[in-house]
């Protein structure tokens, strides 16, 4: 048992030799992946709001130009009955 003992220590100590030497590399390899991941992340937000203003500033643009192709038609359809109107009105002082 006493082997085994010393082997479990050796093992713990090699890892202890490991970490002093190699632990300023893992801490900036570990900061560079989570700000990596953070940065990732961000500009998917920000991909994703621009997709959203895009689609609203489309929708937007195709209800202005429904609303300007009604009143076109409605303002024709009006000039049309004046215009009737004041035809059958002066075709009856006429007669």
């Amino acid at each position: 048992m006493a082997t085994r003992r010393k082997k479990k220590y050796k093992f713990a100590e090699s890892l202890s030799s490991l970490y002093d030497r190699y632990w300023k590399a893992a801490t900036v390899l570990v900061a560079s992946i989570t700000g990596s991941f953070w940065l990732g992340t961000y500009y998917e937000e920000v991909k994703k709001e621009r997709e959203i203003t895009e689609m609203e500033d489309k929708h937007s643009m195709e209800l202005l130009n429904m609303k300007e192709e009604y009143m076109n038609k409605y303002l024709d359809m009006r000039e049309k009955i004046l215009y009737n109107a004041n035809d059958s009105t002066n075709g009856n002082k006429k007669n």
